[in-house]
């Protein structure tokens, strides 16, 4: 059992290793300051795990002694690459305080080269002790100069960590997701990196560093934060901050007609929509009095709508879009409602003059081919004003506002046009349909 278990470290080692290298040489082609030292921090990390399975594997004191040695170097110079790369990741450009302080860094990074080049043969900062177990046949015996080491790299973790909490505490919460993974994955590995340093038992189980195993996640995690994640997931998340926060309602359906989503606006407008009424778009049209007959495959329209919410009739535009994909299949069906009590006329419940002709500027394909125009008025609209008040006038305009609404077809789009004129747009209408409306 415990051989097989040393296998599956095994093979799970060499393939993290395998990563590293594959993630170093797509950080490389990023062509950027942030992707070169990502790069040398994955190469450092390829070279830590693998002198480390070195080291707990050899039994003669010597090589084990020399890759234990490059084992602490690399994780040196790996951590100072991390932080680097995190510096240009977090804030862009090092200061002159931050210069210096790399510099300081380097400097005693290369005080520990020598050290622990001089270890395997005057043990100045590790005394390997013998011990017979299965694997990693050495244990630490550590002196002042390895405390400092540990101190030193837990200053340089420390430093990231700070450079990286702090990053994401002056960004807004909608960006700060690939900050968190990272936090907590550097966590994880110092954690899992001191139980290893101080755990008694001598099983084979408990000998192991499991943190060598993290540090390709690592690695990973801040490939797709810096590269990715702005591209990817970042967008996605401002999608969805838009999706919610635009001043218009929005409702999916997908490619089988069947609801997807609405944002909170489409449910604040709609009057609250009753999602067991309204799974499938057809459903959706009828208890919402929208023409079911013209919502096929190749039609995109607008549409006036009047719902009902607080008891009070709302006037709405909606305009359909049916989304398609590059070779033209059909994705679904977007709905999107717009609040029209603004660019309503009050007296008929149509569309004012005015907000129709900026409309009409800005969708010229709103109303698709044949469009039929039917424009309607009162006779003698200024003598019933003049003879019996405004007030019995204004009583007819909405009378006949009324009648063309039940006369018309569903999707016919109603406007207030100069004075008394109301107007009906019915597109894929012909003259004969408009003749037999009007009659």
């Amino acid at each position: 059992m415990n051989l097989l278990f040393l296998d599956i470290y095994y093979d799970i080692s060499f393939l993290i290793a395998v990563v590293d290298v594959l993630l170093a040489t797509t950080s490389f082609q990023k062509n950027k300051t942030t992707g070169r030292y990502l790069a040398f921090a994955c190469i450092g990390a390829a070279i830590v795990d693998i002198s480390y399975l070195l080291s707990i594997s050899l039994k003669q004191y010597f090589a084990m002694s020399v890759m234990s040695s490059i084992y602490f170097i690399t994780i040196d110079f790996m951590l100072i690459c991390l932080l680097v790369f995190t510096v240009y990741f977090t804030k862009g450009r090092f200061t002159r305080t931050g210069k210096t302080l790399l510099f300081l860094c380097t400097s005693y990074a290369l005080f520990e080269l020598f050290v622990f080049a001089v270890n395997p043969f005057r043990e100045i900062a590790v005394h390997y002790v013998w011990r017979d177990t299965l694997i990693a046949s050495y244990s630490y015996e550590m002196k002042p100069l390895y405390w400092m080491h540990l101190i030193f790299t837990y200053i340089l973790v420390a430093a990231v960590l700070f450079l990286l909490v702090r990053k994401r505490l002056r960004i807004p919460r909608e960006y700060r997701t690939p900050y968190d993974f990272v936090i907590l994955g550097i966590m994880t590995i110092v954690s899992v990196n001191a139980i290893f340093l101080f755990w008694p038992d001598t099983s084979v189980y408990t000998l192991l560093d499991y943190s060598i195993c993290c540090y390709s996640l690592i690695a990973f995690l801040l490939f797709w934060s810096c590269f990715n994640y702005s591209t990817h997931g970042m967008l996605n998340t401002l999608k969805t901050s838009i999706f919610e926060n635009i001043g218009q309602g929005i409702v999916l359906f997908d490619y089988s007609d069947n609801l997807i989503l609405y944002n909170e606006k489409a449910n604040s407008l709609l009057g609250g929509i009753p999602i067991d009424q309204c799974t499938a778009l057809e459903d959706f049209l009828t208890h919402y009095d929208l023409p079911t007959d013209v919502a096929t495959e190749s039609e995109s329209f607008s549409q006036q709508c009047y719902i009902l919410a607080d008891g009070k009739e709302q006037p709405l535009r909606c305009d359909i879009q049916n989304l398609k994909n590059e070779r033209g299949q059909r994705l679904g069906q977007l709905l999107v409602f717009s609040d029209a009590a603004l660019e309503t006329d009050l007296l008929s419940g149509f569309q004012n003059w005015e907000s129709f002709q900026l409309f009409i500027r800005k969708e010229p394909n709103a109303f698709h081919r044949p469009v039929a125009v039917a424009v309607c008025d009162i006779n003698s609209l200024s003598v019933l004003n003049a003879t019996m008040g405004i007030h019995a006038g204004d009583h007819q305009i909405k009378l006949l506002a009324d009648t063309m609404r039940q006369c018309f077809p569903r999707q016919a789009y109603f406007v207030r046009g100069p004075e008394a004129s109301l107007f009906a747009l019915c597109s894929h209408s012909s003259e004969a349909d408009v003749l037999r409306f009007l009659e």
